[in-house]
């Protein structure tokens, strides 16, 4: 009787638990709605919520044995406090800017593995940093050179940089140990005498590209403007090959009748490719001999060149002159026998392809944006036969390493059958999708994060330049324009939410009133709640949380300024800032707002009516 009567009370207790956890659930569901419309009042009441839990959760495993989770273990407070320090660092990042002494960086990129950061500076140098921490390994430079272009090969174990004078180095990653340079060539960019940014966003990719161990340089000798702004740039040679580990010219590889915007080294860095009427010339990146002429047939011309992951195929994107119906076509050819295997109509015309495996290709839609996730209209699935699949307007991430499942805007598709996976019934998600966290858990997308463990989702802005990496151990890092956030989803279950609450407040600057509405605090009782942050001790070594904004005094003000509606209030709290910045001894706070005053200055007045 008596064991009768413990297992009764255990089976009540549990669904009084299950009942409250369900009805938990739905109130994050609430929360999640309201961090879509009002950000900073859905990021506080998560926070609110995950203080105020359950006093427990009885829960049974696979083979009906009972237990109780302890603090923190519940998949649910993880999972919320995820949402909260995601988009908490919309508002203050765990990590402080980066910035080269004060001057703005222009371009950012994370290093294949995530654990170094490579920036360029408006400054003209190129500087190393910890991707988990944001100090400073190295500054990229030898003398007073002017750096106006730099990269991390795709292996990430080399960084190059480029000059004004055109002499690029090579550099180990993540050391920033000096290796080697190469021989000094004529300036090859358009725009840079002023400032790296227009190189950046201009020629810069174009002059040279970094494979694991070749450097691919060109040079551009003029820029055609539309009101100032490049539409276009004019090309000539030399084209050359280094070698990166030696700094040594390979070869010299453009010739008379060879098209030399078309010089490109393809994927893998095997091979470089251009073309000369409508043949297509394949070069050895090793030691830079013609490998092959891919004569085009009669009337095509030839578009873009990409080649599979182990170099045995090239893809050419063609435009057949004399074909009203289907102009657009992909030859596959086969670089063995160098050989066309099949050729199939290119849905998306002109757009290039991208090779994800020996078998799977897709054409873009769009730029590039997330790490492996493409703006893509087309897939093609190459073999006997080739099958295509139209998902325009989706950005795709292949399950690799064999492609067979694709995960796009809206679900997960079966790359063989073109079928969409259905989740089972009362599920959110396919089963499948737990495949493609990279983390073992969380599947980040361009505009979501999707917990596999709770079947739930939280969203965040389709930032401008995302890029991501999965560290293992760790979590996610990831670069928002020349931001860097942190996503440590192995110290989720570490982080008190007491202090994640606060954390919160002071980053939004305020707090929820009792009937749910936000708060905004006076800097007076913000900075009373930063200092109770800041000697708050840190819940998890290595992992900088509370992060800067315990420890940034000028964070509310900063805010005040981001939000201002008018030139002129942004240049009185400009000078506000600069005050300050100036009182702390804080160079780099300095050096930021005496340019936003002096920009600001500058600024016609507007009437006012």
């Amino acid at each position: 009787m008596s064991q009768s009567y413990e297992i009764m009370a255990l089976d009540a207790a549990m669904a009084t638990d299950a009942a409250q956890h369900s009805a938990r659930s739905l109130r994050v569901d609430l929360d999640l709605t309201e961090l879509k419309s009002d950000s900073r009042v859905g990021i506080l009441r998560l926070a609110r919520d995950l203080v105020t839990p359950p006093k427990g959760f009885i829960w049974k495993d696979s083979k009906g044995r009972a237990s109780l989770l302890a603090n923190g273990d519940d998949p649910l407070d993880q999972f919320m406090t995820a949402a909260i320090l995601v988009a908490g660092q919309e508002y203050a990042a765990l990590l402080p800017p980066i910035t080269h002494d004060g001057q703005a960086v222009v371009s950012a990129q994370l290093s294949p593995d995530g654990l170094t950061l490579l920036t360029l500076g408006k400054d003209f140098t190129a500087r190393l940093w910890d991707a988990r921490t944001a100090q400073p390994i190295a500054i990229l430079r030898r003398g007073n050179e002017r750096v106006v272009n730099c990269g991390v090969s795709p292996d990430g174990r080399t960084a190059f940089t480029d000059d004004q004078t055109s002499i690029a180095r090579f550099w180990d990653v993540p050391s920033g140990r000096f290796r080697a340079a190469i021989e000094i060539r004529p300036n090859r960019y358009v725009g840079s005498e002023s400032a790296p940014a227009e190189v950046v966003n201009g020629s810069a990719s174009y002059v040279v590209k970094l494979g694991d161990s070749r450097l691919l340089t060109k040079r551009c000798v003029n820029a055609n403007r539309d009101e100032n702004v490049i539409v276009d740039y004019k090309w000539e040679g030399p084209v050359e090959l280094w070698d990166a580990t030696s700094g040594r010219l390979v070869t010299r590889l453009d010739a008379p009748g060879h098209d030399i915007r078309a010089f490109q080294m393809v994927e893998g860095g095997q091979w470089v490719t251009t073309s000369k009427g409508n043949t297509v010339l394949v070069f050895s990146a090793e030691d830079g001999k013609l490998a092959a002429r891919l004569k085009l047939p009669d009337g095509e011309r030839l578009n873009s060149v990409a080649a599979s992951p182990s170099g045995r195929k090239l893809a050419t994107v063609v435009y057949a002159v004399n074909d009203n119906n289907s102009p657009y076509r992909i030859h596959i050819w086969d670089t063995g026998t160098w050989r066309i295997d099949s050729t199939q109509p290119a849905t998306l015309g002109s757009a290039a392809v991208k090779y994800w495996t020996e078998e799977l290709m897709g054409q873009d839609a769009g730029p590039e944006g997330l790490a492996g996730l493409n703006a893509i209209g087309h897939i093609y699935r190459l073999g006997q036969p080739v099958s295509s699949l139209d998902i325009s307007g989706h950005t795709c991430l292949p399950l690799m390493p064999e492609g067979d499942f694709l995960l796009v805007d809206d679900g997960i598709i079966d790359s063989k059958t073109g079928d969409r996976l259905v989740p089972p019934t009362g599920k959110r998600f396919h089963p499948m999708l737990s495949r493609f966290a990279a983390d073992g858990r969380f599947v980040v997308t361009k505009n979501s994060v999707m917990d596999v463990r709770t079947e739930k989702a939280f969203p965040i802005d389709e930032w401008p330049g995302f890029d991501y990496r999965c560290v293992p151990g760790f979590g996610f890092d990831a670069t928002i324009g020349t931001e860097l956030r942190l996503f440590p989803t192995a110290a989720l279950k570490d982080i008190p939410a007491e202090l994640l609450e606060l954390w919160a407040q002071v980053a939004v600057r305020g707090e929820l009133s009792s009937d749910g509405q936000f708060v905004k605090w006076n800097e007076q009782t913000w900075d009373q709640k930063r200092q109770k942050l800041a000697v708050a001790t840190a819940p998890i070594q290595g992992l900088p949380f509370p992060g800067y904004v315990a420890t940034d005094k000028l964070h509310w003000l900063r805010l005040q300024f981001d939000e201002a509606k008018t030139d002129q209030d942004k240049l009185r709290i400009a000078r506000d800032l600069l005050q300050r910045s100036e009182l702390a001894g804080d160079r780099i706070e300095s050096a930021r707002w005496k340019s936003e005053v002096s920009r600001l200055a500058r600024q016609p007045a507007k009437l006012r009516w």
